[in-house]
């Protein structure tokens, strides 16, 4: 049996000398070195299937995890091949064990994706035909824990892009390459597959990778832009950076709705990411979605909880007169939970039911001082 580091060194050179089966020049990590995990994912032409191909370089994992008991429903018969053996879950299961001596392999295998999506899109009334919404946790088989070199590769078809909550390294042509993220796999996070415009906001430092998603009529992107950015602009006044070096930010239509974009929420698994839902018939989202009040909000709020969570429960935009407090907007921390107004001798509402309590309990003590 190979040793692991004789079998992380050959890796490396396969890999520098680019003629490694199925592998690129773009496979190398962020400081050029040789990952020990590659994950290649490749999209059918009918959009029916991904193909995956995992690799580990010296250290294969006992057993893959699924983020969903449902994962093993989207697997093409015969399942996770290895050579020719072939490893499949059981019903439910969200681990498999890989029984193998190697210390390195290739495994394969196939996921009907728009099955998953299409179970997605029930789930959370979102997207159409045009484009794949599905959970990683569906489709994606992994180790519990990933390395911090490990990389995901996208081959999609022409004018297909790919919007994902992982660091996205490059978009060239019609591949991406992400630097996956040590979460668990059961933390929920949302992908996108479609021909759909990827942005990328500058905010500082901060590349946010903003992706609109199928709107009837077509949603102005430079106004949407512009709205988000004022958004993310609000939260770098809390600490004069936005949160995360990179995001993702994915705007996707649901039905009629009586405000453009009516709620957000907040997904961790891979990066944290945020998710705007907006009114897929709403010709306000053009214009009057970076005017309205409430939608100016969502954003603001969805954004800030990029932050840690000790710190996102208490960010909250600054209204002054129905407007933002500046112009570029405003970020505080929500007053009832600010230490200060108790410091001041100021009364918190949110400590009314725990002062009542502590004032009986101050009573009843009294009351057997006395006896």
């Amino acid at each position: 049996m190979p040793d692991a580091p004789a079998s992380r060194l050959t890796a490396a050179l396969i890999f520098a000398l680019g003629c490694a089966p199925g592998s690129h020049a773009d496979t190398a990590t962020p400081s050029g070195a040789a990952p020990s995990q590659v994950y290649r994912v490749a999209l059918s032409e009918d959009w029916e299937r991904l193909s995956v191909e995992a690799c580990f370089y010296g250290d294969l994992p006992v057993r893959l995890h699924a983020g969903s008991d449902e994962a093993y429903q989207y697997l093409v018969s015969p399942g996770i091949r290895h050579g020719a053996r072939t490893f499949t879950p059981s019903p439910g299961a969200l681990s498999l064990p890989l029984e193998t001596d190697n210390e390195s392999a290739c495994l394969e295998y196939s996921v009907a994706i728009r099955a998953a999506a299409d179970v997605s899109r029930r789930d959370s009334s979102t997207g159409n035909s045009d484009t794949l919404i599905v959970s990683p946790g569906l489709w994606f088989w992994r180790p519990a824990q990933l390395p911090g070199d490990a990389l995901l590769r996208f081959e999609l078809p022409q004018g297909v892009n790919v919007s994902a909550p992982w660091q996205v390294l490059e978009r060239r042509g019609n591949i991406t390459r992400f630097h996956l993220s040590n979460t668990p796999p059961s933390w929920p996070a949302r992908m996108a597959i479609g021909r759909f415009p990827v942005h990328e906001l500058a905010v500082g430092d901060a590349r946010l990778q903003l992706a609109i998603l199928d709107a009837a009529p077509p949603a102005d992107e430079a106004a949407v832009a512009a709205w988000l950015d004022e958004a993310a602009r609000a939260v770098t006044t809390l600490y004069g950076r936005f949160p995360l070096p990179q995001a993702q930010l994915l705007l996707t239509p649901i039905g009629r709705q009586a405000e453009p974009v009516p709620w957000g929420q907040v997904l961790r698994g891979g990066e944290p990411s945020a998710h705007l839902f907006f009114d897929r018939g709403a010709r306000t989202l053009t214009h009057a979605a970076a005017l309205h009040q409430p939608t100016r909000c969502v954003a603001v709020r969805r954004l800030c909880q990029l932050l840690p969570e000790r710190v996102a429960g208490a960010c909250w935009p600054d209204l002054r007169d129905g407007r933002m407090a500046q112009a570029g907007g405003r970020v505080r921390t929500r007053p009832e939970r600010d230490p200060a107004r108790r410091l001041a001798g100021r009364r918190d509402p949110r400590d009314a039911p725990r002062a009542s309590v502590h004032a009986r309990l101050l009573e009843r003590r009294r009351n057997r001082a006395d006896r």
